[in-house]
């Protein structure tokens, strides 16, 4: 029988919080989303860079 990572605490409690970031996402104005989009893309691109 595999080990099946769904069964893990930490997985189980990380997708309960991804489920909360997704509800307080849902509550952000538009404007504010846009720029937390850019600020992630802009963050994104750094740690890329090597």
């Amino acid at each position: 029988m595999k080990f099946k990572h769904e069964n893990l605490e930490v997985y189980q409690l990380a997708m309960e919080l991804v489920q909360i970031v997704y509800k307080l996402l849902k509550k952000f104005p538009k404007k504010k989303m846009y720029k937390l989009i850019a600020l992630d893309k802009s963050l994104k691109a750094r740690t890329n860079v090597q």
